[in-house]
């Protein structure tokens, strides 16, 4: 069982009435996606996979339960037009040991959204989504204690129909976590998408979780809306053609191929992907000053008339 003060907590945003329309938008590690109606109004719903609940002890299933619980009060929280806005909970039967996440429903993901557009995307779109992305994590990072996303990639940036960019997925993966040592050996050392993480994040005796880990993916999701290419590193180290020693490339170096993608105008970002692909967190810079140096660029171009393809929720797998 979970806290009763927590539990209590828990009770202040529970929402009764929800009704499932039957459609399911996606699956993931965590759980599954699918709509609801709520006072007439259609939202988006994350499920927990029950698995998640099986097979470990009193102590671990409690540790999650709380854990779930506190990330559904700090995401009560959080309000912000960055943000996918969080609803409440429900239960979708007596027996259910979790509550299911009620949350505001958008069109697409960012993922799908580039995927289905590719060349198509004006530049003044490309520059007002990172935009919107970079205030919304300016917005969680200025919490204090700050809120790290953990886990950033263009599948949990979601679109609506006027191309406006929204965080999802807060939290998700140390939701999971808990406190709990089996569920903890389960999954990577990494918290988030492979390909969005920096080097920190992979070290097994000490992972580090600070801002910096979001600024980094921040950069990958840049290179991704320019590139219009899934960012996939290359491997970290490289043959000197002439000596024949393996050398260790940088964060930057093993992305070069999307980074030279930024010409024409994406090209005035180029420093500022490059120094949030620092490997030494302390050597990037902060949310804000991306925010800033982003602000006047996304209204300095114009618009190109393009029809850009809604599809909801249908990221594909990487």
């Amino acid at each position: 069982m979970a806290s009763q003060g927590m539990i209590d907590r828990l009770e202040e945003f529970t929402l009764e009435g929800v009704k499932s329309t039957g459609k399911d938008l996606g699956r993931g590690a965590y759980g599954k996606v699918f709509t609801v109606k709520y006072l007439g109004l259609v939202c988006a719903v994350k499920e927990i996979h029950a698995l998640l609940l099986d097979g470990v002890s009193p102590q671990e299933k409690k540790a999650i339960k709380d854990g779930f619980i506190r990330e559904c009060i700090r995401c009560n929280a959080i309000r912000h037009p960055n943000i996918v806005q969080f609803l409440g909970v429900y239960y979708s039967s007596a027996q259910s040991e979790l509550p299911i996440m009620v949350m505001e429903l958008m069109d697409t993901s960012l993922n799908s959204f580039v995927e289905n557009n590719k060349s198509q995307i004006a530049l003044k779109s490309k520059f007002s989504i990172l935009y919107d992305v970079s205030l919304g994590l300016s917005y969680l990072h200025g919490h204090k204690p700050p809120v790290i996303h953990r886990d950033l990639s263009s599948n949990n940036v979601l679109l609506n129909s006027h191309l406006v960019a929204k965080i999802s997925d807060l939290g998700m993966a140390k939701m999971i976590r808990a406190d709990s040592k089996q569920t903890k050996s389960r999954l990577t050392t990494a918290p988030g998408t492979l390909h969005f993480m920096p080097p920190e994040t992979f070290d097994e005796i000490d992972p580090v979780y600070g801002t910096p880990v979001d600024v980094f993916s921040f950069a990958g999701i840049a290179l991704h809306v320019f590139s219009e290419e899934w960012p996939t590193p290359t491997r970290p180290v490289k043959k000197d053609p002439k000596t024949k020693i393996l050398v260790g490339l940088s964060e930057a170096q093993r992305r070069q191929a999307y980074l030279d993608k930024m010409t024409g105008g994406a090209a005035v970002l180029k420093p500022l992907i490059e120094r949030c692909l620092e490997n030494e967190p302390e050597d990037r810079p902060l949310i804000e000053e991306v925010a800033e140096v982003i602000e006047p660029l996304k209204g300095r171009w114009p618009k190109k008339l393009a029809r850009h393809t809604m599809v909801c929720y249908g990221e594909k797998e990487k």
